[in-house]
């Protein structure tokens, strides 16, 4: 099973996404900001983060540059993904902006 880590500091965001991917048989563990996320990822090792690029204090940036310094074990395939919802001109509705940002020691080879 694959392991995801669903970064964000607003609960309701994170558990749309919760819902979304332990429908589809995802491991999935939440982390309301950076700090939590890294010691998430220390116990975890999840293969997948998505983030909210918009946190108070550190943001998802942050955590993927955090996440980049570290040294990962050889085969480690961890990857992160930046989100960030942002709303429409129409009511209830979003649309996702995505953007990657992959640590060059987790490229698979």
């Amino acid at each position: 099973m694959i392991k995801v880590l669903i970064v964000d500091d607003e609960a309701g965001q994170r558990a749309i996404v919760s819902k979304i991917l332990k429908a589809e048989g995802y491991e999935l563990f939440e982390a309301g900001g950076v700090p939590q996320a890294l010691q998430i990822i220390e116990q975890n090792e999840p293969a997948v983060v998505l983030t909210d690029l918009k946190m108070p204090q550190k943001g998802g940036l942050a955590l993927i540059e955090e996440v980049s310094k570290r040294p990962f074990p050889p085969g480690s395939r961890l990857k992160s993904m930046a989100m960030c919802c942002v709303s429409n001109a129409k009511p209830r509705t979003a649309r996702f902006e995505l953007c990657t940002a992959l640590p060059e020691s987790s490229s698979p080879t």
